[in-house]
């Protein structure tokens, strides 16, 4: 390397920390100049790196603060965004509008998302469902089935296939042939309860209750109003109706108030306890809090320390972790006084037992989100209410206006006959144009009204097109058999018929099953007319249900509990079509059932086919259960399914009956025709047994004649011989006397 490159690179290098050494070793003067300056430049290498580590040290603070600075940036970004998120599901969720079950599960599965540590349940505030039965005894000893159905055209057991009707019910004389009763009675429910519902019972009552709330102001000038009482939920149980994944066994537990049995465990699975325990007060589990102190939230951080906490799952064995329920409270219904509290539509719990859940106490944070969760669904509860309440009241057609309706129609009707057979006379003047067009239109009906309607008209029309029965042959009383015996019988002046008399008794006989033949010809042809027409009204019924099927499965998604009336309906509707009685004890058993498929079925049911009486009993228990009958309407005015089914079953009943009359009339039919050919070879018979005894009398004649002729010339005979001798012994007589 030249030296003018070597000296650039010392002063690049080390010029300035050996110059600084060298002003220092000159200022410090000391004995080994050499030595301090090896020293100064040791310790000024060191502050060089004491420095540059310092200047690095400083570097990765700024660069962890930044890093910090970005993460908790980061961190509050997210937490804004989940907030958000949160919100805008707790939102969403306040915004369905749809049935009942979806905003249960949706609310199920907005809590498992965003709290993946815990298991959310929707339990539903259920009511006691009304036992089967206790409304027949009622009905029975009223006289018949909601008034209209007698006691003798439903109490009466199907007549069994193959029965003989006897020779009274084959000349009986025929009934023209007329809509069900009881079918009708089911289809007229509507009009009836419409006009004592609405037009004078409840009307009546609220000017009551005014009337009474004035007269208490006028006497209590400055007493306050008392507040309106809290729903009491003491006869409610929960009913489980959604739950989340792994928790599917939730649905089917029902939770009740009653204690754990004396022997230490309770039907939900509770632990047991010692006797001091079982003698202790009964305990309700803990969720009953919520309903009976109107808790907005429940928690219990360790289920453990809470003697009332019910463990419902498989084997009720005790578990770690955290419990809590919030409920879905609902809005005052639109007719509650001003000032009324609102109640709860159900309860939304969330656990993190262990090990489907994490075990730990739930965090406010969680607490708080899933009290949210719960006022959402309470919100999305009261839309659905409202939807359904819109639709039932558009579905809702007063008495009053039902009755102009129906008046409307009859005017309208009068005035065109009235106009017509004013227009049939001679020298009528013609009537106004427009004049028809005066009359009041009748309001639009609904699609279970105007189902019903025009069903029960459908029904009246269709009855009224049948033909007329025939009129049965006199048939008489039977003849008497003729006596036993024949001709030795009749010669010897016993009590024997003779063979003319055989035959005359014979032909009687034939006679008379040929009259019963034909009679039970034509209450054979009789009994197929009534069968065709009551299929032809069931088969109107089943297309009215038909037609409402989609509002129907509409309105029964919506609601959120049991239609009392309608449920007793479909329960015995699936009875008949062969359900398992076993499996249709709840409402959530009978929902599962419903679906297009049921309505097919309905449908295509074959009421003609005997049905066992044990299946009938069954069947009659569940729709006589039905307490109030104008109940079937109110429940359901969009479709009035409750009506359509009732009158379906009864119909079906109906069209059995004549099925198995029909059965019956053509055993009859093929007996007469027995009794014909019996009587036809008993006439033949006699005949034949007469002809012989007259050939056998004819033969005997001759032959007594033969014996009388033989008998005369015998006689003849001896006769001319005894001539012939007495001739003999004259002449010797006289040949002596010579």
């Amino acid at each position: 390397m030249p030296a003018g490159d070597d000296h650039a690179y010392l002063v690049e290098t080390v010029g300035d920390a050996l110059a600084k050494g060298v002003a220092a070793t000159v200022a410090a003067a000391p004995a080994d100049a050499v030595e301090y300056l090896a020293h100064w430049l040791q310790r000024h290498v060191k502050a060089l790196q004491l420095q540059a580590s310092r200047e690095h040290e400083v570097m990765l603070v700024q660069q962890h603060h930044a890093q910090h600075e970005a993460r908790e940036a980061e961190a509050a970004a997210k937490a804004a965004a989940a907030a958000a998120a949160r919100a805008a599901a707790i939102a969403a969720l306040g915004a369905m509008v749809d049935e009942p079950r979806k905003a249960w599960q949706a609310a199920v599965d907005l809590v498992k998302r965003y709290i993946p540590a815990a298991n959310a349940y929707v339990a539903a505030i259920v009511e006691e469902e009304e036992p089967e039965g206790e409304a027949a005894g009622g009905e029975e000893a009223g006289g018949g089935e909601a008034g209209g159905d007698g006691a003798a055209s439903d109490e009466e057991t199907p007549t069994a296939e193959g029965e003989d009707g006897g020779g009274g019910e084959a000349t009986a004389a025929p009934q023209p042939l007329a809509p069900p009763p009881g079918v009708l009675a089911a289809l007229t429910v509507s009009a009836a309860a419409g006009g004592e519902g609405e037009g004078g019972g409840e009307g009546g009552e609220q000017e009551g209750g005014e009337a009474a709330g004035d007269d208490g102001e006028a006497g209590e000038e400055g007493a306050a109003p008392e507040p309106p009482p809290r729903p009491d939920y003491s006869s409610r149980f929960l009913s489980y109706v959604a739950a989340s994944a792994g928790q599917e066994f939730m649905t089917r537990v029902e939770l009740r108030r009653r204690a754990a049995e004396a022997a230490g465990e309770g039907d939900d699975g509770a632990a047991g306890g010692s006797p001091a325990a079982a003698a202790a007060p009964p305990q309700v589990p803990v969720t009953f809090r919520v309903l009976d102190e109107y808790l907005p939230v429940l928690e219990v951080p360790v289920v453990a320390l809470e003697p009332r906490v019910r463990f419902l799952g498989p084997g009720g064995l005790p578990k770690i972790g955290g419990y809590m329920a919030a409920p879905a409270p609902a809005a005052p219904p639109p007719d509650a006084p001003a000032g009324a509290p609102g109640g709860f539509h159900c309860i939304l719990a969330a656990d993190t037992l262990h090990p489907e859940g994490s075990g730990q106490p739930l965090a406010p944070d969680e607490v708080t989100f899933v009290s949210e969760a719960a006022g959402a669904l309470g919100r999305a509860l009261d839309a659905a209410e409202a939807a359904r309440r819109r639709e039932a009241g558009g579905a809702a057609v007063t008495a009053g206006a039902a009755a102009a309706a129906a008046a409307a129609a009859a005017a309208a009707a009068a005035a065109a006959a009235a106009a017509a057979a004013a227009a049939a006379e001679p020298g009528a003047e013609a009537a106004e144009p427009g004049a028809e067009a005066a009359a009041p239109a009748a309001p639009a009906m609904p699609a279970g009204a105007a189902a019903v309607g025009a069903l029960r008209h459908a029904l009246k029309e269709l009855y009224a097109a049948a033909p007329a029965p025939e009129q049965l042959p006199e048939v008489g009383e039977p003849p008497a058999e003729a006596p036993a015996g024949g001709e030795d019988a009749g010669a010897e002046g016993g009590g024997g018929a003779t063979p003319e008399e055989a035959v005359e008794s014979a032909a009687a006989r034939l006679a008379y099953s040929e009259a019963a033949l034909a009679a039970a010809r034509a209450s054979a042809r009789n009994a197929e007319a009534a069968l065709a027409a009551h299929v032809k009204g069931l088969e109107a019924i089943s297309e009215a249900i038909t037609s409402v099927r989609g509002v129907a499965l509409r309105a029964l998604r919506m609601l959120p509990s049991a239609p009392p009336a309608t449920l007793h309906a479909l329960r015995a509707a699936l009875l008949l079509l062969g359900r398992d009685p076993g499996a249709l004890t709840s409402w959530r058993e009978v929902a599962g059932q419903l679906g297009l498929g049921l309505f097919q079925e309905i449908a295509s049911f074959d009421a003609k086919a005997p049905v066992d009486a044990a299946k009938w009993k069954r069947v009659r228990t569940a729709y006589r259960s039905v307490r109030d009958p104008r109940a079937l309407e109110t429940e359901l005015p969009q479709s009035c399914l409750g009506l359509l089914l009732l009158a379906w079953l009864r119909q079906c009943r109906v069209v059995c009956r004549a099925a198995a009359a029909l059965r019956a009339a053509q055993a009859a039919q093929e007996a007469a025709e027995a009794a014909r050919a019996r009587a036809e070879a008993g006439e033949a018979a006699a005949k034949e047994a007469k002809a012989k005894a007259d050939a056998d009398a004819a033969a005997a004649e001759a032959a007594a004649a033969e014996a009388a002729a033989a008998e005369a010339a015998a006689a003849e005979a001896a006769a001319a011989a005894e001539g012939e001798e007495g001739a003999g012994e004259e002449g010797a007589g006289e040949e002596g006397a010579e």
